[in-house]
């Protein structure tokens, strides 16, 4: 009996490590699944603002931050935001290099970090992590 213990003992210590890498990967996934997610969405929203949308590049600045916003009415709301740089047209003579920041209320993208009229607050890392 002895014996039996301690080789399903061995069993499961050398069963860790792989449990514990296949967590990591899946966590890495599901973080990039969710940058893709915002990143896809704050095109959209980009390019639904632009006035030729057709030919701008998008290329993602940042992961998904915690920001405080006034979205409406003074009321701070805590929201998430992306950094994009856009590449578009300007009119006839060229194309124009801009970098917007998209805010993300409710996993929706609400406004551009440039239409509110009070500044957008990062918040720390710890504040983040103590609000969940």
């Amino acid at each position: 009996m002895k014996k039996q213990t301690s080789i399903l003992l061995a069993g499961a210590l050398l069963a860790l490590p792989l449990t514990l890498n296949n967590a990591v990967a899946l966590e890495g996934t599901v973080q990039t699944a969710s940058t893709a997610k915002y990143e896809k969405a704050a095109e959209k929203y980009i390019g639904s603002r632009l006035s030729d949308p057709k030919g701008a590049q998008y290329r993602l600045m940042s992961k998904p931050y915690k920001v405080k916003a006034q979205l409406k009415r003074g009321k701070d709301y805590t929201c998430m935001a992306v950094d994009m740089r856009v590449k578009a047209k300007i009119g006839s003579p060229g194309r124009g290099l801009d970098t917007y920041t998209v805010l993300f209320y409710n996993g929706r993208a609400v406004a551009l970090e440039r239409d509110l009229r009070k500044r957008v607050v990062k918040l720390p890392t710890e504040q983040y992590l103590a609000s969940n």
